[in-house]
């Protein structure tokens, strides 16, 4: 710029100043930023992979143009304009690292932290496949033409072929969906049909077998008694039998109730009396096998066996108590049910008398002794209700029966069946319950870890009688329990039969020998195992009553996994080897808390094969060895992968090998004295895994 200066009087003058030039240059460019947003670092895929790579870009003081993706350093994809992604289709397995860069209108660029993945190898799935026709258990005449037809599929690749097969031989072939074959003339006789199938990789699968019969031309077994549909009343008796078409060539008749052999004839007449068959429906068939093995099936015929008619005369009554226990208390009643057999189209009116043993007083509410079984039932229900009625002294339990009559003259007959009487208990008020019993620890929700030792304390009131025993559970099943003896304030005694501490804390509260006291058991549950336990305590008193607490659920979480360590131990790093090479990779690997299932070990991203592991050692260390045969000249980087039983993985530390090329003169397998492995293992002997 050219800068000047112009000044003007009041007079209206102007005087310009001499020129001054200066230079503005342009800002500095500041650089794009870029991030790599997806896949995830340490993210896994299976080969041959479909792998999206999303990247974020911007730039402050202009615009990007372009941001690059890049694998190992090398481009892969490249994307102008936002959002910037790449589809990196068909990856083959190993381990990548990933990266983005961003160029702005500038031509500066920045590269995005590096982010690590992995595509596995992948493993073949067998196809599936399905014999879908002809459908099991058909039957044909011969010389029979049947249909052969499948269904298979490949999950992971192609079906390249389905083989129809009887009895394991193969009978046809279909190389394309659908699949199906003719199987024409086919003699009479029993087939056993499958079909299978052949993926791309050569895996194969056999599909669940189907069954077949092909009978001789004609009809040749035919069930002629009972007839198909036929009704008899219990207890049914009576003539089932078949006929057979040139009997002179059938060496048996086998009958059949559903799939259950009820009997075999070796001569005609075929056929047997069936006696005093129960009420049901039956299915019946009849197999003939011929002198040659052919065998022939019948049509099934279908009978039902209906209940008896109902009896004639007079309905017979009886009376059962099915709630037997009543107390005054809250008025819980207690139940009498008085049945009729016979018709019951009418109704019934039943007659009773009502007794017992009460002392002071009526315990209950009186009721008329008769009731009414309804047109259409068969039974009928008399409710005995208590009510507090201020028994001075208290009876305790009163005892009250039903006695069933006989109707008055001129009302509806019937007679007296077994048994005709039957007792209610009811319970006096005041009365005191049996023993109460709370779980107070652990509390309901509560976590842990699997191996932990849970304390569980429970709080048992004493009701009427004296508490006995105390019992713990997980579920259904027993933790251990505690025998309460007789005991004074001072009475320590004690019986341990659980697995842990049982203690009594704490002091009996209420010591008045008659009434209620409560006392404290504790019990240490040890080496919990992993998952959710539902926790109750029973206790029992020396009247035989008993009071289970409410459920506890806790959740014991599962100890966290640690990975397997690994070193590889031969070769060492920097060793050298002479082409082709024979070389043994020796690894040593541990797991603190499981086991070690696998070593893996590979050369760069391929893998080399598994490892034959050897006998664990005194430090749960254990020794796998690979022997690496024909090994062409060349760089390797090495490295064991170590996996434990529960699929927690880790990979070595690296260890670089040298195989040169052969030279004339070089002995046949010569190792560098780096290559040796340390005296101080045990590598096992190759054996077949």
């Amino acid at each position: 710029y050219s800068l000047t200066a112009r000044a003007t009087d009041n007079s209206g003058a102007t005087t310009t100043s001499a020129a001054v030039s200066i230079t503005v240059n342009p800002p500095a460019n500041v650089p794009p930023t870029v991030a790599l947003t997806s896949p995830a670092n340490g993210a896994t895929f299976t080969a041959p992979a479909n792998i999206t790579i999303t990247a974020t870009a911007a730039d402050s003081d202009g615009t990007v143009t372009m941001v690059e993706f890049l694998s190992g350093g090398a481009v892969i994809g490249t994307d102008t304009s936002a959002p910037y992604s790449f589809a990196w289709n068909g990856v083959a397995a190993g381990s990548y690292s990933l990266a983005a860069r961003a160029t702005d209108n500038s031509g500066a660029t920045t590269t995005s932290a590096a982010i690590s993945i992995t595509v596995n190898p992948p493993g073949n799935v067998p196809p599936t496949v399905s014999l879908t026709s002809p459908a099991n258990g058909a039957t044909f005449t011969a010389p029979a033409d049947i249909t052969l037809t499948a269904t298979a599929t490949d999950s992971d690749g192609t079906v390249t072929m389905v083989e129809f097969l009887s009895g394991g031989a193969v009978i046809g072939t279909d190389t394309s969906a659908p699949y199906s074959f003719a199987w024409n003339g086919v003699a009479a006789g029993s087939y056993s049909l499958t079909a299978r199938a052949t993926d791309n990789s050569g895996a194969t699968t056999t599909s669940a077998a189907v069954s077949i019969t092909v009978n001789p031309a004609g009809a040749p077994i035919v069930i002629t008694s009972p007839s198909d549909g036929a009704q008899f009343d219990q207890p049914a008796t009576f003539s089932l039998a078949a006929t057979v078409a040139s009997p002179g060539n059938i060496d048996q008749v086998e009958f059949y109730e559903g799939s259950t052999l009820i009997g075999i004839l070796s001569a005609p007449p075929f056929g047997f009396t069936m006696v005093r068959l129960a009420m049901g429906t039956y299915t019946f068939t009849a197999l003939a096998t011929d002198n040659t093995g052919a065998m022939m099936t019948s049509a099934p015929v279908t009978i039902t066996v209906a209940g008896p008619p109902p009896p004639s005369g007079p309905a017979v009554v009886t009376v059962i108590a099915t709630d037997p226990n009543a107390a005054e208390e809250g008025s819980d009643p207690g139940v009498f049910q008085v049945t009729r057999t016979g018709d019951t189209s009418a109704p019934l009116t039943v007659y009773f008398l009502l007794g017992g043993n009460t002392v002071n007083g009526q315990d209950y509410a009186l009721i008329p002794e008769s009731v009414t079984i309804a047109a259409g039932q068969a039974s009928a229900d008399v409710t005995i209700v208590p009510f507090l009625d201020g028994d001075t002294p208290p009876e305790w339990l009163d005892v009250t029966f039903l006695q069933l009559i006989g109707p008055p003259a001129g009302q509806p007959s019937y007679t007296l069946g077994a048994p005709r009487s039957a007792v209610v208990t009811i319970i006096e008020s005041p009365i005191l319950p049996g023993p109460v019993v709370q779980l107070v620890s652990p509390e309901d929700g509560a976590t842990f870890t699997a191996g932990a030792r849970v304390r569980l304390t429970a709080e048992v009131t004493r009701g009427l009688g004296a508490v006995t025993n105390v019992e713990f559970f997980a579920g259904t099943t027993s933790l251990g329990s505690r025998t309460i003896a007789a005991r004074d304030d001072d009475d320590e005694d004690e019986e341990d039969e659980g697995e842990g501490e049982d203690e009594d804390e704490g002091e009996d509260e209420d010591e008045d020998e008659e009434g209620p006291s409560v006392i404290r058991v504790t019990l240490d549950w040890r080496n919990v195992p992993a998952g959710q336990h539902v926790l109750t305590v029973v206790a029992t008193d020396d009247r035989g009553e008993s009071g289970i607490s409410e459920p506890v659920t806790i959740t014991v979480q599962p100890v966290a996994n640690r990975a397997p360590t690994v070193r590889i131990v031969q070769p060492q790093n920097s060793a050298r080897f002479r082409a082709p090479a024979q070389i043994r990779l020796v690894a040593q690997a541990a797991d603190s808390d499981d086991g070690v299932a696998s070593v893996e070990f590979f050369a760069g991203t391929t893998s080399l094969g598994f490892g034959v592991i050897g006998d664990r050692e005194d430090d749960g260390r254990v020794v796998a060895s690979f022997r690496w045969r024909n090994v062409a000249a060349g760089t390797y980087v090495l490295t064991a992968r170590a996996r434990d039983t529960r699929g927690a993985t880790t990979t070595s530390a690296p260890v670089t090998i040298t195989v040169r090329p052969r030279s004339s003169g070089d002995d046949d397998e010569r190792e560098s004295s780096e290559s040796r492995a340390p005296t101080n293992l045990r590598a096992p002997a190759s054996r077949s895994r």
